[in-house]
């Protein structure tokens, strides 16, 4: 079981202010009204009972009075807290997540964008399942949709319709700051230009390092991420000093450190050489082989060939 950076306490004090705002604006009206209904009491200047003011007007009924107008509010307001705690139970309840089954999954997603006035269909109606553990590419040529479904995996966009859930969570129930939080401490993304992916000026064991503090992780298993994506030899360098190659191999690192549970790929061999590019997709594999899961989009046929599993793409539908 793995806890996400989701927290209660914003719940708690939302629900306090929520609750205890109308309940204070409705104590003041029915202490305002118990007064004003007081005050209103005509004083007895006849013995004689039948000039006796109405009993309504005492000062035990302005009381009465005070709490029937505050009442409604009172109730109101717990009402509201209710249906709103009710409402976000939906978005909570999975704030523990089980490491067992699909780190993500696509159920009919769709996404549609306007374009001069004009629909322009990106995703259309596309089913997918990321297996834990697992290589998976995207297959398409350019103008699939394959980096419109890695930014929906990365909760950076949202689907027009459909569900995705990732890690447990179903991210078109959830705000936009919880999908923050939950692209901060799920997923890691590496573009496809090296020197994008890190501060140049640093070594590359800075830039691990300040991947893994980033996401409340220790520094203990860096050294084993650099054993298992072989690169020692190269990781002590300032990273404007490394090949392209050695620069996406390093952010591959970055993105894994802090055990990161999925990885976003996106063309991570496509502004590289040949020799470059076999190292990256070793380091892919290996990633894979130590229990990360990567999902890449790629036209690339070696990284296509590598993968365990591949959806292919073509005019945002799945072929394949």
């Amino acid at each position: 079981m793995r806890r996400t950076g989701f927290s209660t306490r914003s719940l708690w004090v939302a629900s306090l202010v929520e609750i205890g705002v109308p309940l204070l604006i409705g104590t003041t009206i029915g202490v305002l009204t118990s007064l004003l209904a007081g005050s209103l009491a005509v004083p007895r200047l006849d013995p004689m009972p039948s000039l006796q003011p109405p009993a309504i007007f005492s000062t035990p009924w302005g009381t009465i009075a005070g709490i029937a107008v505050a009442l409604p509010l009172w109730t109101a307001s717990i009402a509201g807290v209710i249906a709103r705690s009710t409402a976000r139970s939906t978005r909570w309840r999975c704030c523990t997540v089980n490491s067992d089954g699909p780190i993500a999954y696509c159920h009919h997603i769709s996404r549609t964008f306007i374009v001069r006035g004009d629909d322009v269909s990106a995703l259309d109606d596309i089913d997918l399942v990321v297996e834990r553990g697992r290589l998976t590419a995207i297959a398409g040529p350019s103008g699939s949709g394959k980096s419109t479904l890695l930014s929906i995996l990365g909760c950076l966009d949202r689907p027009t319709t459909g569900r995705v859930v990732l890690a447990g969570h179903e991210l078109t129930v959830l705000s936009r700051r919880q999908r923050r939080t939950l692209r901060r401490t799920t997923v890691a993304t590496m573009l496809p230009q090296p020197a994008h992916n890190l501060l140049l000026a640093r070594s590359g064991t800075h830039n691990l390092t300040l991947a893994a503090r980033q996401r409340h992780a220790g520094v203990d298993g860096i050294a084993e991420l650099i054993e298992t994506l072989d690169i020692g030899a190269f990781v002590g360098r300032p990273c404007n000093t490394m090949s392209g190659g050695e620069q996406q191999r390093v952010a591959l690192a970055c993105a894994l450190a802090g055990s990161t549970p999925l990885v976003l790929a996106d063309e991570p061999t496509g502004s590289l050489d040949a020799t470059s590019a076999a190292h990256v997709i070793a380091a892919l594999v290996r990633a894979t082989e130590a229990g990360a899961t990567v999902v890449t989009a790629s036209h690339d046929p070696a990284v296509i060939q590598s993968a365990s599993a591949v959806v292919r793409l073509d005019h945002g539908r799945r072929v394949s």
